[in-house]
């Protein structure tokens, strides 16, 4: 069993920026209901498609995907958080729904 197969992602906020040079927001991602990662920074690509970039401090990466299948497993659901914002026209916050008892 690989660690992508044992991950449950699920990104609970996402927030637009207009900052331009190709950021367009932030995301918050929960693992496995017990880990969260926030200020994931979303970049479009001129490509199509995102680029996040993870927290830092100081040049120190604090946290980032081990391997391009867990890589592709956030990107994947970041767009759809995206996505979901673009269709309500508001920000996606459902942190308080993932903690359901």
């Amino acid at each position: 069993m690989s660690v992508s197969d044992c991950l449950d992602i699920k990104c609970t906020s996402f927030h637009y920026v207009d900052a331009g040079k190709g950021l367009i927001g932030f995301a918050e991602l929960v693992l496995n209901e017990g880990f969260v990662v926030n200020s994931i920074a979303v970049y479009a690509k001129k490509t199509g498609g995102i680029r996040l970039l993870y927290p830092d401090k100081r040049g120190f990466t604090i946290c980032h995907p081990t391997n391009k299948k867990v890589s592709q497993q956030i990107e994947t659901v970041v767009f759809d958080a995206i996505n979901n914002v673009r269709k309500k026209g508001s920000v996606c916050d459902d942190r308080y729904d993932t903690f359901k008892p």
